[in-house]
């Protein structure tokens, strides 16, 4: 939560927590959920402060700022999706998250967790298969999350470099994703 608690002041403070950001989540495979939620969010904070400055910064700094924040997105995206396409294992206390009763189980009647048929694989409502169900569900609700912030991010990051185009001109950012 240290970076979630930074002030995004300037240009040089969007471009040192977006590094940041790229950085940290690169260990895709050790982002718990609530991890990825902070880090999302602030990759989202940052590039809405990049597009409210993006007249007033030189496209270079657009430039730099922006590859960084796709490198962030691309590692999130990859983070949240591996342990659905069996790439990475979900981690213990995702899992321990996941499967603990909530605080308002037994007075919420509409809640999901409560709902066994969303974590249940046809007939088998074995323990179990309940929390693989569980995990399952969670990481796709996050997925679906992320997927749409990142698609808002990458628009607002289009829109940012576009300012600073010419007509006939593109630009092109690699990751090393």
């Amino acid at each position: 939560t240290f970076i979630t608690n930074l002030a995004i002041t300037t240009l040089d403070s969007i471009k040192l927590q977006a590094s940041s950001l790229a950085q940290f989540t690169k260990a895709t495979n050790q982002l718990t959920r609530t991890t990825l939620t902070l880090a999302a969010d602030r990759c989202y904070q940052l590039t809405i402060a990049l597009y409210l400055k993006r007249t007033r910064i030189p496209y270079e700094d657009v430039q730099t700022a922006a590859t960084q924040l796709i490198q962030c997105a691309a590692n999130l995206l990859s983070a949240v999706n591996g342990p659905l396409q069996q790439r990475t294992t979900i981690l213990n206390l995702d899992s321990l998250r996941a499967t603990t009763f909530p605080s308002d189980y037994d007075t919420d009647l509409e809640s999901e967790w409560s709902n066994l048929n969303l974590f249940a694989n046809g007939n088998d409502f074995s323990w179990e298969t309940i929390e693989k169900g569980r995990n399952i569900y969670y990481q796709s609700q996050l997925a679906n999350q992320i997927a749409m912030q990142m698609n808002d991010l990458v628009s607002l990051l289009t829109s940012t470099l576009n300012i600073h185009l010419n007509i006939e001109q593109s630009t092109l950012i690699n990751t090393s994703q």
